[in-house]
């Protein structure tokens, strides 16, 4: 029988971000049960990506490692989603072929065709510039839109906290820790899978 915990952690000594993704587990809801994080800069956060039924895609053609561009299947219109623009600062998340989920920031979306999200500038938040790994055509993805991000204001005090939120049945749950400049933070918790 599978936890019905996850635990993540994740620190870094001198970078601008560090991420955990939470996989997903078929009928359960993902709960963040208890994180502790610290930022290095007064300007830092914890960010929480939760991944939404409306933003579930799936890659158009495949992408090598180290690919700063990403073509993800979209609805009627030129780069949206469920009729929702897709555009730069919003996120993606992606299943690679070897790494699982990877998070990215959007720089920019371009192209011109129907049914077509072409992201032509995507910056990997966990050290990278693009794709960690390759990914195939028909992988699952998330976008993940600004306004969808809970952030907190870590500064540089240790954040702890129980309860913080829950992500959507049976999709994964993404964090970061963001730094305004690079700088040591941490962060870590565990999670709780909810069956629903």
């Amino acid at each position: 029988m599978a936890s019905k915990y996850a635990y993540f952690t994740t620190s870094s000594a001198a970078q601008r971000f560090d991420t955990a993704v939470i996989p997903e587990r078929r009928n359960h809801q993902i709960l963040l049960k208890h994180v502790i994080a610290k930022g290095g800069n007064a300007a830092d956060y914890l960010r929480v990506f939760p991944a939404k039924a409306y933003g579930e895609t799936t890659v158009l053609t495949a992408a090598i490692a180290t690919a700063t561009a990403l073509y993800l299947v979209g609805d009627g219109a030129t780069n949206t989603l469920h009729g929702v623009a897709v555009a730069a600062n919003d996120y993606v998340l992606v299943m690679t072929n070897t790494l699982g989920w990877q998070l990215a920031l959007i720089g920019a979306v371009t192209g011109s065709d129907a049914n077509k999200i072409y992201i032509s500038t995507l910056t990997a938040l966990d050290g990278g510039t693009g794709l960690k790994a390759a990914t195939a055509a028909g992988n699952k993805a998330f976008v993940i839109w600004a306004e969808d991000i809970l952030s907190v204001l870590l500064g540089t005090t240790q954040f702890d906290i129980e309860d913080l939120t829950a992500g959507e049945v049976g999709k994964p749950l993404a964090l970061a820790s963001e730094g305004a400049a690079a700088a040591a933070h941490f962060m870590g918790g565990v999670c709780e899978y909810i069956p629903c």
